[in-house]
């Protein structure tokens, strides 16, 4: 009889050691037979099942832990009859190419191209307005959560107006933290480029802010070297800056500047 096949679908952010890693295995489980991977390999035994771990954001882990932790972890996934990990990142790590990695070599690694929404809806059975769709995920990028999301905020209205508005509502304790976290000119700098329907040249936010360049020009750099915004310096009369994130100027500008 062969071994059935467990998917357990594990959040990177709540992931700080390889001993998270069997903890948040079982409380998705929801057992507590099963506290370490002693336990998992045990269980799996008794009940002829593999588990297949899925971590999203793997990045974390390797960002907070040891090495020591991760050759730990390796040495544990590499024994016969081990859960399988199945992982994502955003972009490859140094955890996965330098030689003195502890997991160097040690994924299959593969590129996943940005989801096509044709195809998403030819596989998923979803039925809607393709254009209404589309509106949705120029803000969001291409993955299949990101679809999921665009589906349940159709779901749930038949008023496509009000899109936009459900969009921001989902990701409103995530902007307001991150908006918050921020210093006050940083702030005021932000409402001022979400305030435009394009982006502002230096003149144009001086003009808006009432401040001088020697008030402004710091905090752009800085801001534009944590990507909070981007400077295009193609155009002759000088460089604009725009809010980066598409999405983090469609929250600035609903829930503070008060348009969509």
């Amino acid at each position: 009889m062969s071994e059935q096949l467990v998917p357990v679908a594990i959040e990177g952010k709540r992931v700080f050691s390889s001993d998270d890693i069997w903890s948040e295995c079982a409380r998705m489980l929801n057992s507590q037979d099963i506290p370490d991977y002693d336990g998992i390999l045990n269980w799996q035994a008794n009940s002829n099942k593999r588990i297949i771990l899925l971590l999203d954001d793997i990045g974390y882990y390797f960002r907070r832990s040891e090495k020591a932790d991760q050759y730990a972890l390796r040495g544990k996934l590499n024994k016969a009859g081990a859960p399988i990990i199945v992982a994502s990142c955003d972009k490859v790590l140094p955890a996965f190419t330098d030689y003195d990695a502890p997991f160097f070599d040690g994924f299959r690694l593969h590129y996943l191209k940005p989801v096509q929404i044709s195809s998403f809806l030819n596989t998923s059975g979803f039925d809607c307005d393709s254009s209404r769709l589309e509106r949705l995920m120029d803000y969001l990028p291409s993955t299949i959560r990101s679809l999921i999301v665009a589906r349940e905020i159709m779901s749930k209205s038949e008023d496509r107006s009000k899109d936009l508005i459900c969009l921001a509502d989902h990701f409103h304790l995530y902007f307001k933290e991150k908006f918050d976290s921020l210093n006050v000119q940083a702030q005021r700098l932000l409402i001022c480029l979400a305030s435009a329907d394009t982006g502002l040249t230096l003149a144009g936010i001086r003009s808006a802010v009432h401040q001088d360049n020697g008030r402004i020009s710091p905090y752009l750099k800085l801001m534009a070297d944590s990507k909070l915004i981007r400077k295009d310096g193609r155009t002759p009369r000088g460089s604009l800056y725009t809010v980066s994130d598409s999405l983090f100027k469609l929250w600035l500008r609903i829930e503070i500047v008060g348009k969509a």
